[in-house]
């Protein structure tokens, strides 16, 4: 969403429960049987709230975070994380990892799905949430990230390097700093699928200084 004037409380709207006795999903967040393009439209709504909810609660506001955990929020939340298609878990992911500066809950979710004995289904969407980590905790984070270099994981999926791009986006807009050193540490990489999404990446930044 590039539009200037749909902002992160816009998004949060969508995403949450009105307030009420009778709280009911917002009908486009039902995406079980939804197309494609609505299942991303409904993720990417998700992540831009997710920026919002964080910003709330670090203002001492908690009632997004607990709207957004509300059992009915979080079937639908779950659902587009365990999306087929990458072009949908993969803002789901991100908003994971934003959240997970506000609830140690999904930091602790993220680090267990990043165990080597678990699939790539998990690896993929763990190192997405992980890169969107670097917002609010870089110190932990980053030396996290460069580690996957030497880890397990990539001996075993080295695609995974393609996937750590796809978490890089809100860092770039938050931290361009760190998004930068990231991207140094991984420039020795020679893989076709890195390169293009790389390019994608870039193609898309929202940071005009980046």
């Amino acid at each position: 969403i590039n539009a200037p004037w749909i902002t992160e409380k816009h998004c949060l709207r969508h995403v949450s429960l009105p307030q009420g006795r009778n709280q009911q999903l917002r009908p486009h967040i039902r995406i079980q049987k939804s197309t494609l393009p609505s299942r991303r439209m409904a993720a990417i709504l998700l992540e831009r709230a997710a920026r919002e909810i964080v910003r709330s609660s670090e203002a001492g506001d908690s009632g997004p975070l607990l709207r957004f955990q509300h059992p009915s929020v979080q079937n639908s939340y779950r659902t587009l994380l365990a999306d087929r298609e990458p072009l949908v878990w993969r803002h789901a992911a991100i908003a994971r990892g934003l959240l997970s500066a506000v609830d140690s809950r999904l930091r602790e979710e993220i680090d267990l799905e990043l165990d080597p004995s678990l699939s790539p289904t998990e690896w993929r969407r763990a190192v997405v949430s992980l890169v969107a980590c670097l917002v609010k905790d870089p110190e932990t984070t980053l030396p996290q990230c460069k580690s996957l270099l030497r880890s397990e994981l990539f001996e075993r999926h080295p695609a995974i390097l393609s996937t750590l791009l796809w978490g890089l986006g809100p860092v770039i807009d938050a931290e361009p700093e760190l998004a930068r050193e990231l991207l140094d540490f991984l420039s020795w990489v020679d893989r076709n699928d890195v390169a293009q999404d790389l390019a994608g990446l870039l193609r898309d930044v929202h940071n005009p200084s980046f």
